[in-house]
């Protein structure tokens, strides 16, 4: 649970080829010292935590920044029930550039749209076809 944000494995950071570790605020992917620490400070786990509860902070907790939507999820997962000796090993950031981010919710939202839409065709359709 390394709260310095030393990065183990990235897509943006090849650590066979450098020559020291990087920090994750280092990378250029929209994540800040503070953006992680906001991460970092979801869950004290410290404290007595329900899954349900920590699982929902990381879903619905995510930061945009410098062109980034940014989130993360604890590893190894959080247990279903309660356990006093859990904690994070890692905490896995997710980055993806705002506009493709948003492009494929926009996506979806369309393809939800026109599906919603020849459902009420259909349904209005057979409601027509009954009388």
């Amino acid at each position: 649970w390394d709260r310095t944000g030393t990065v183990v494995a990235s897509s943006a950071f090849n650590i066979s080829e450098e020559q020291r570790i990087s920090n994750i605020d280092e990378l250029n992917i929209g994540i800040s010292s503070q953006s992680q620490s906001n991460f970092y400070e979801l869950v004290n786990y410290d404290e007595e935590w329900n899954s349900t509860d920590v699982q929902e902070k990381y879903e619905n907790y995510l930061v945009r920044d410098d062109g980034f939507v940014v989130t993360a999820y604890p590893i190894p997962p959080v247990p279903t029930n309660y356990d006093q000796d859990y904690k994070p090993q890692y905490l896995a950031f997710v980055s993806v550039d705002e506009q493709e981010y948003f492009q494929i919710v926009q996506e979806v939202n369309e393809s939800t749209d026109s599906h919603i839409d020849r459902s009420i065709v259909f349904a209005t359709t057979l409601g027509a076809a009954a009388f």
